[in-house]
């Protein structure tokens, strides 16, 4: 039916031109945030032009187990560097979070005035020891129990039981210390 291919065509040109748009606006935002981070000393006409490249760095979506691995990943690369402006560092944050962590930012303006308030309530709300025990002792308790005798199913447990053992060590927390709490598991 040549006007049923027609049809999927204009429909498919229209989509690719709206996903064109949309990335044409994306761009739009990041170089208007680099142009307005711009410290005045460098703001000439001419002058060199700012770009904001993503870093190797993993979501957060929330989980407490990922908070301490984002959150030294974040701090060195992106909230302790001088190069990056605060606005700049906002934009980074809102990048990499995800869910849950990224609702308690939301309504925040991306400025450069918010970007420590997002950054203080992110903190507050994840960088809390107490929660990360609680949170790496429940999965050590909830590690899926070996169904049947294979190589590959015991590593995978021992490697869940040593990450969150190693988890609790550094918070200050020796599971090893348990003693007979740890005949459950």
């Amino acid at each position: 039916c040549v006007g049923c291919v027609w049809w999927v065509f204009v429909n498919l040109y229209f989509d690719m031109v709206a996903r064109a748009e949309t990335m044409v606006q994306s761009s739009n935002l990041i170089n208007e945030i680099n142009r307005l981070s711009m410290p005045d000393s460098h703001a000439q006409v001419g002058g060199p032009v700012l770009i904001m490249k993503p870093f190797e760095l993993p979501s957060f979506s929330g989980k407490f187990e990922e908070w301490s691995t984002f959150k030294d990943l974040f701090l060195s690369m992106v909230h302790l560097n001088p190069t990056i402006v605060g606005v700049q560092k906002f934009v980074y944050l809102r990048m990499y979070l995800l869910g849950d962590a990224l609702a308690l930012i939301q309504n925040l303006v991306t400025t450069s005035d918010n970007y420590s308030i997002a950054w203080s309530t992110v903190v507050e709300r994840y960088d809390n020891k107490r929660i990360l025990i609680q949170s790496y002792t429940r999965n050590i308790y909830e590690l899926e129990p070996i169904q049947k005798e294979s190589s590959v199913c015991l590593r995978r447990f021992t490697a869940d039981l040593n990450m969150n053992m190693q988890a609790l060590k550094a918070l200050g927390h020796d599971p090893e210390a348990w003693g007979a709490l740890l005949l459950h598991v």
